[in-house]
């Protein structure tokens, strides 16, 4: 994976420092050229190691119009953050890194403030609540609409006994379940019934960031698991300026043997419907501890998803989004949205047919998860439900962030800021842009999230000479019209749609 992953980075670099060579970055200072990987005009922060600026602190960022923008050193990553507005979809925007020359004082919106019993933190959009007792979130109130968005203490990270349990056997060799504990969650199935501890004595409660840009506080905890090393949990919370989220990053070092691991946000919003990611799409499911709920619903305790798990309102008020970057297992009760961060399993021993019955062999196999992990999550609270508030964008935009390029003063014949391709309305993400398998060709793929039929409006750069629909193996199904370099289709409510466009050489 790390050699994949370093290989698609190479790539991806490579080519946005062939298009950054092309720009025009004349002026004075270095070019911060952020590029935006989304289909829309998006909001985000951008972090710049020091030394890919010459190794200078002393650094102010500029935008293309000459206008300061508010940006942070943070000593302990050796870098420099700022927040870009507005960079075009599947474009960039250019910053420019200039020596400071007198100290400004930056317009704050974002407060952090320490108190006996806690820390608060507030931007323009919400004031967030550490209890430094336990370390938790004691409230997040969202300025916006007047609302508490915790109805109890929330960012709880709960640690489960998961140990397996005998009894049931398996279909074809008869083998004891307990065998593959990591096929099965045990945590409702402990003979003493459902145990676990919460994270509530922390070792740390500290303000880690305090500037125009980013507030932040660590809480550090300890988990001793009798006869394995301790394990640690740091927990960052962060508001940013003028990002609506409330964002927490976790570094763990996680050592406990048959123990599972979750993160809870008790949310102040009433719901037996939960909405999950799944590839293209999303799925509604209940709550399974409702008095409503079939048998077949109260077995999913544990279920899947990918970037983002919304609980709304039943009315369509007000919800709740959790956000992540790299986790798949969830659950939703009584109004209570948590995250499966980690599992410590077993590998399954060895087995060996014997006249023709299973025999255990081999040592002993290791424990799975065992380690350094890290994991960043939000919350974004918002008005209305999640298909309205796009929730699938800002999960997007959390799993893709803006990338910046540095690049030296030279002239070019791309301007400042500009988009190569956008796509239009807000319920419809374009997902792959790639060359065709057959020719050289342009591949756009991209589908409808909110269930409405709309049009699809593309605008692209380039002289088009001929638009197709195809199906997802790229074989040919019907004309596009096209218009100079406006592309409309219509899109059904959750449809997948794939086009292949030829342009003129």
């Amino acid at each position: 994976f790390k050699q994949t992953f370093k290989t698609v980075c190479s790539i991806v670099l490579g080519s946005l420092r062939a298009i950054a060579s092309k720009i025009d970055t004349s002026g004075e200072g270095r070019s911060i050229l952020v590029f935006n990987p989304l289909s829309w005009s998006r909001t985000g922060v951008v972090q710049v190691s020091l030394d890919r600026l010459g190794g200078e602190k002393e650094v102010e960022i500029y935008d293309e119009h000459g206008r300061i923008v508010p940006s942070q050193l943070l000593e302990e990553e050796k870098a420099i953050i700022f927040v870009a507005e507005d960079v075009p979809s599947l474009g960039y925007r250019e910053y420019k890194a200039r020596m400071k020359n007198r100290e400004r004082k930056a317009s704050m919106n974002l407060s952090i403030e320490e108190t006996e019993h806690g820390i608060n933190l507030e931007n323009e959009f919400f004031v967030v609540k550490i209890d430094k007792e336990t370390g938790l979130v004691k409230s997040i109130f969202d300025k916006r609409y007047g609302r508490e968005v915790l109805k109890d203490f929330g960012n709880k990270i709960q640690i489960y006994d998961d140990r397996p349990v005998s009894g049931r056997r398996t279909v074809t060799l008869q083998v004891d379940d307990a065998t593959f504990d990591a096929w099965e969650v045990y945590i409702y199935q402990q003979p003493e019934g459902v145990r676990y501890v919460e994270l509530d004595r922390p070792i740390e409660v500290a303000i880690t960031e305090k500037g125009p840009v980013k507030v932040s506080v660590r809480v550090r905890h300890k988990f001793v698991q009798e006869g394995r090393p301790d394990s640690i949990f740091v927990q960052e919370i962060t508001l940013y300026q003028k990002i609506p989220l409330i964002v927490f990053k976790l570094w763990i070092d996680w050592h406990a043997e048959h123990k599972l691991v979750k993160v809870a946000f008790p949310l102040n919003v009433h719901s037996d419907y939960t909405a999950y990611e799944v590839p293209y799409g999303f799925i509604l499911r209940r709550n399974p501890l409702s008095p409503n709920a079939t048998l077949a619903e109260r077995a999913k305790y544990e279920v899947p998803g990918q970037k983002w798990v919304d609980h709304s309102d039943e009315n369509g008020s007000y919800g709740v989004s959790l956000l992540n970057d790299c986790k798949y297992g969830f659950d939703t009760i009584n109004d209570t949205v948590r995250m499966t961060l980690l599992r410590s399993a077993r590998y399954p021993i060895e087995l060996r047919v014997n006249f023709g019955l299973p025999v255990e062999v081999g040592e002993t196999k290791p424990l799975t998860d065992q380690g350094k992990h890290e994991v960043s999550y939000a919350l974004y609270p918002h008005k209305s439900d999640f298909k309205e508030d796009l929730t699938v964008r800002r999960a997007y935009e959390f799993n893709y962030p803006l990338i910046p390029i540095i690049e030296e003063s030279h002239t070019g014949n791309l301007p400042k800021s500009h988009s190569f391709v956008s796509i239009q309305p807000e319920n419809v993400i374009l997902t792959v842009m790639k060359k065709a398998e057959d020719s050289d060709h342009l591949i756009l793929r991209f589908y409808e999230t909110a269930g409405k039929d709309v049009e699809a409006v593309i605008q692209i750069e380039g002289v088009l000479k001929d638009v197709v629909e195809t199906d997802l193996m790229e074989k040919e199904v019907s004309k596009i019209p096209f218009k100079g370099g406006e592309i409309k289709v219509p899109i059904s409510n959750h449809e997948i749609k794939t086009i292949k466009i030829e342009f003129e050489m």
